[in-house]
């Protein structure tokens, strides 16, 4: 059940727990977590020797073994992969570094961009490939997924370049923006809501945002990530954010509002939906963001799972398909006129 309250301050949607199909699913991810959490921690520690000495063919080494790690451990089985693409298709865009997932029977009045994490460094993987595919289906929507230039390579301000670009191609093409929504998780979501405010001074008001786990204060104000550092639940560290946050920015503040968008003007902002759970690392960004996007004036729910990792969406539950359900379902009425998968 999920139980609504509005308050002065915020509207949240609280989700209970449901219980697992799958009766090992939590240890063997906590498993994988505290393998990820030991590599990754031997890797930030060899980042930062290679930044403090300046060797640049070092730090070239540690950043493709980070790349690596974020693929390896977010590969998806066989089957879940076949069950998360089955009857989609997924085909080149014009625009370099965009492909597009289609189904013969999605709706084409309406469009979703997806913006992709990876904690700005890294391309997207395959398991967010199949999170976006099952979010796609969902919300019965042609999906443009957005494969951005990456930092250190290409800091801040290119990937919301790129995302504006690719934006501005669907709008070219004739699509109205009231018809064209957002999907982005972790580090994209603050490329996404950094577009989104590009656009709209440009006088284009998209239709919907949907943010998973969102990563908007390089500034790393929130405790939440500072606590899961700590105790080790999350497969994601401070130290990996401050490094992955010195690649973007190059110089720029965190608090610049292209980088970190919750330092920025929300007004006039799409209609929002904002997903975290009380064990994301990330938990403090999204209650932040959500707080400020009130306090503008934008419409904004924020929906607190009670439990599940950083981006749970991207597992194969029953948490994350309830998850993935409730963002289709949520872009699918702001974007209006989907008409769904035809029955047989």
């Amino acid at each position: 059940m999920t139980a609504a309250h509005t308050s002065t301050a915020l509207r949240i949607e609280r989700v209970a727990p449901a219980p697992s199909r799958v009766p090992f699913a939590a240890v063997a991810n906590r498993l994988a977590t505290a393998l990820q959490r030991t590599i990754e921690r031997a890797t930030v520690a060899g980042a930062v020797r290679a930044l403090e000495s300046g060797d640049g063919e070092q730090l070239a080494r540690y950043l493709a073994r980070g790349r690596a790690m974020h693929e390896r451990f977010s590969m998806p089985t066989a089957s879940q992969m076949s069950a998360a693409m089955e009857g989609l298709s997924i085909r080149p865009s014009v625009r370099p570094g965009a492909s597009w997932l289609s189904h013969d029977d999605f709706d084409d009045d309406a469009i979703l961009v997806y913006v992709h994490g990876g904690s700005f460094i890294a391309d997207r993987s395959p398991r967010l490939t199949a999170m976006i595919a099952r979010v796609a289906k969902a919300a019965r929507l042609k999906t443009l997924m957005v494969d951005y230039r990456l930092a250190p390579e290409h800091p801040c301000p290119a990937a919301v370049d790129d995302v504006c670009a690719a934006l501005n191609d669907v709008i070219a093409k004739g699509r109205p923006g009231h018809r064209i929504g957002i999907v982005a998780e972790s580090a994209g979501a603050a490329i996404a809501l950094a577009a989104c405010a590009r656009m709209r001074d440009a006088g284009v008001t998209l239709g919907a945002l949907c943010l998973l786990s969102p990563w908007t204060d390089l500034a790393l104000t929130g405790r939440s990530a500072a606590a899961r550092s700590v105790t080790g639940d999350s497969p994601i560290s401070m130290e990996s954010m401050a490094i992955c946050a010195h690649f973007y920015l190059q110089g720029m503040s965190p608090l610049d509002p292209v980088a970190s968008p919750v330092y920025g003007d929300l007004r006039a902002l799409p209609a929002m939906l904002i997903h975290t759970s009380r064990t994301d690392a990330l938990h403090d960004d999204a209650r932040l963001l959500a707080e400020r996007v009130h306090d503008a004036g934008s419409d904004v729910i924020l929906r607190l799972w009670s439990r599940g990792s950083h981006v749970f969406e991207r597992m194969f539950d029953t948490q994350s398909e309830r998850a993935i359900a409730d963002a289709g379902d949520f872009l699918r009425r702001r974007l209006n006129g989907a008409r769904g998968l035809r029955a047989d």
